[in-house]
C-alpha cells in the first residue's frame, strides 16, 4: 500500500470509530431514568455489596431498579443491564463477546475488567472479576462513575491490584486490663466501649472496602485475654469490658510498661457485661463481615507483655519463665 492509499485507509478507519463512538454516546445518554437490571450472584456478599453500591448511584439519578440472578441473564435481553460476573463464569463472557465485548483482561487476584456493550435495543455494563474480591471491587467502580458522571463516563478498562497488600493501622483499645500502646489517654478509654460495637465495625470495613483497603492490623501489648479461651489457662480470660475513670497523667513511658499500675486498676467502671464466649462470637462475627469484604485482619502485639493475666499460673514477664513462655 502507497502513501495515498495508506493515508485514505487511516481516515475512513478514523471515521468508522467516531461514528462508532457517537452510537454508543448516543446510546447511552438515553440511559437517564431508564430501569437498570442488575445482575449478580445472590450468594456471593461481595458482589451482594457491590450491588448495593450500585443501586444507592442508580438511585441518585433517577433510575428505577431491578435484581436478577446471573444465571437469568440469557433472559434478560430488554433495557439497560449491569452484570457483575467472575472471568471464569464462561456462559456470562461468552454472553459479553457475543455482544460485541472484547475479552477480559489478564487478571490477577482482586483484578477486574470493565466491559460496555451496546446495541439492538439494550446497553450492558460488565463487570468481571479475576476472583470475588475482583467482581466487587469492578462493582463498586461502576457505582464511582455512575455517582459521579453517570454511564457516558464508562469505559472499557484493565485493572490488577498495584499493592497486594492495603490496609490500616489501628491502636485496638479493648479494655483497660489489656492495653494497646495508646490507651492511657481519654480518648482511647472513651473509644473502648467502641471496639465491642457491630456497628462501628460494619461501617468501618465498608469504608475499607469502598476505598480497596483489604486488611486491617489490629495492635495491642497482650489482647488474648479479651480474645479468647486458652485451654490450659481458662482463667486468664476476662469476662465483661470494662475502662479506667482515673485522672490520667500528661505523660506515661513510650515503651508500654506501667499501663498496669494499682491507680489505673483500681479504679475501673464496666461498659458491658459480656462473657468471653461472647467476646469470641463477637469477633468471629466481625472478622467474617470483614471476610464478605475481602477484608482481612491482623493482630500485632510486641515483646513480651502479659497485661490482664494478674499473675495467674505464675505468669510473669520474666523472659524465662516456662508458663509464660508456654
Amino acid at each position: 500500500m502507497n502513501r495515498k492509499e495508506s493515508g485514505a485507509s487511516a481516515r475512513i478507519s478514523a471515521r468508522i470509530c467516531s461514528v462508532m463512538l457517537v452510537c454508543v454516546l448516543v446510546s447511552v445518554s438515553g440511559l437517564r431514568g431508564a430501569t437498570v437490571t442488575i445482575l449478580f450472584d445472590r450468594e456471593s456478599p461481595q458482589a451482594a455489596f457491590a450491588c448495593k453500591e450500585i443501586q444507592a448511584a442508580l438511585k441518585a439519578r433517577g433510575h428505577s431498579i431491578a435484581q436478577s440472578d446471573l444465571e437469568q441473564l440469557q433472559g434478560v435481553t430488554e433495557g439497560v443491564r449491569i452484570v457483575l460476573c467472575p472471568a471464569s463464569d464462561s456462559g456470562a463472557t461468552g454472553q459479553m463477546k457475543s455482544e460485541g465485548g472484547r475479552a477480559p483482561g489478564a487478571l490477577k487476584s482482586e483484578g477486574y475488567s470493565i466491559r460496555v456493550t451496546s446495541g439492538a435495543g439494550r446497553s450492558a455494563f460488565w463487570a468481571i472479576g479475576g476472583d470475588t474480591a475482583g467482581v466487587m471491587y469492578g462493582g463498586l467502580e461502576l457505582a464511582e462513575v455512575i455517582r459521579t458522571d453517570g454511564f457516558a463516563a464508562i469505559k472499557d478498562v484493565d485493572q490488577n491490584p498495584y499493592m497486594a497488600m492495603r490496609g490500616t493501622k489501628f491502636n485496638c483499645p479493648l479494655d483497660v486490663r489489656t492495653p494497646s500502646y495508646s490507651d492511657v489517654s481519654d480518648a482511647a478509654q472513651n473509644n473502648i466501649i467502641e471496639m465491642w460495637s457491630f456497628d462501628f465495625w460494619t461501617e468501618y470495613i465498608d469504608n475499607l472496602a469502598r476505598h480497596r483497603y483489604n486488611y486491617i492490623s489490629l495492635w495491642s501489648l497482650h489482647p488474648f485475654p479479651s480474645l479468647v479461651r486458652v485451654p490450659d489457662y481458662p482463667d486468664v480470660a476476662l469476662d465483661d469490658v470494662k475502662r479506667s475513670t482515673v485522672q490520667w497523667a500528661e505523660y506515661y513511658p513510650g515503651n508500654g510498661t506501667g499501663f498496669d499500675a494499682p491507680e489505673i486498676l483500681n479504679d475501673v467502671e464496666t461498659l458491658k457485661k459480656m462473657t468471653i464466649d461472647e467476646k469470641i462470637a463477637f469477633w468471629r462475627r466481625v472478622m467474617r463481615y470483614g471476610r464478605d469484604r475481602n477484608v482481612d485482619f491482623y493482630f500485632v502485639t510486641w515483646n513480651i507483655f502479659v497485661n490482664g493475666t494478674d499473675g495467674k499460673y505464675g505468669i510473669t514477664d520474666d523472659i524465662d519463665n516456662p508458663t509464660t513462655i508456654d
